[in-house]
């Protein structure tokens, strides 16, 4: 009776035995696979890592309310398209374009990367023209429901002839200095990308003149501060400022500590900047262009286009 229990547990440790080997040899394969998987990646992958960047896009709102529509009057305003002159001075320059492993990591031996972001190379490259047209547009309609007939509207005060001259009553003419100020909060190196938190604000100034054309008599001439609107985005901004050092466990390191993807919201916070401005700016111009202040110039107008000039 011993005997056939002694038998019995034997052939049951064999069996057990048996299984946790194939079982060890099964996490055993699988682990092989794995490493092998990796080291496949990072072979394929080159020496050098290169990070995505989630780059969140912005939407322009330059819309104003609708104005109430005054008696018609005859006198001609002639509308000077309004340029805004963004500062590049303000922001460092950067490059933006994409550059080569070869181009960063010379860049990264001089030291020479600059990773403050030019806000106002950006709203030059991408926003600028459609702001210009959108003030365009809103000037023209704040006059017309003034109750004025419109000339233009002219790409500079130049491009007027004298016959047009002649009939204009008076010419408005914008002038807009827009500058961008980018303020870093917080700035942290990683292996592979700087983290940047700041805040941008509008500055700069808006000048408004109505400009009698034959004798460039100034009649009306206002200026808004644009810093008085206090206008702040906050903005997250991650770029890769190193493809890494290279090697087999350099690359495997600089993949493991960098995120999947990089942040950009910097698009956002101008767009928004942009909106605030427009829609602050708009109700400030309608305030200043009075319609009985413009009428009530007209003696001296007409005294002044009755002088010989020519």
């Amino acid at each position: 009776m011993n005997f056939s229990k002694t038998i019995y547990f034997i052939v049951k440790f064999k069996r057990q035995g048996e299984l946790m080997l194939n079982k060890f040899r099964f996490n055993n394969s699988l682990l092989k696979i794995m490493l092998l998987s990796v080291v496949s990646t990072i072979l394929f992958s080159g020496c050098s890592t290169k990070l995505q960047t989630q780059r969140d896009i912005g939407t322009l709102n330059l819309k104003s309310e609708k104005l109430e529509q005054l008696k018609s009057t005859n006198h001609v305003i002639a509308i000077v398209s309004p340029t805004i002159a963004a500062n590049s001075m303000v922001a460092q320059v950067q490059n933006q374009t994409v550059m080569s492993p070869v181009q960063m990591i010379m860049l990264q031996k001089m030291g020479k990367f600059n990773t403050k972001y030019d806000f106002n190379n950006a709203f030059r490259q991408s926003y600028s023209k459609r702001l210009d047209k959108a003030l365009e547009s809103s000037v023209s309609e704040i006059i017309s429901a003034k109750g004025f007939k419109l000339k233009g509207p002219y790409s500079v005060f130049d491009d007027m002839t004298y016959q047009d001259k002649k009939k204009i009553y008076l010419a408005f003419v914008p002038k807009i200095d827009f500058t961008i100020e980018n303020k870093v909060l917080n700035s942290k190196r990683n292996r592979l990308y700087r983290h940047t938190d700041g805040v941008i604000q509008i500055g700069g100034s808006l000048i408004i003149s109505m400009i009698e054309p034959m004798t460039g008599q100034v009649f009306i001439k206002r200026r808004i501060n644009l810093s008085d609107f206090n206008i702040q985005e906050p903005y997250v901004y991650e770029n890769q400022i190193s493809y890494g050092s290279g090697g087999l466990v350099g690359t495997a390191i600089d993949k493991g500590s960098a995120p999947e993807q990089l942040i950009d919201t910097t698009d956002v916070a101008l767009t928004k900047a942009i909106n605030k401005f427009y829609s602050k700016t708009i109700p400030k111009i309608n305030s200043y262009l009075d319609k009985e202040e413009i009428l009530s110039f007209e003696k001296d107008i007409l005294k002044l286009k009755g002088l010989k000039r020519f």
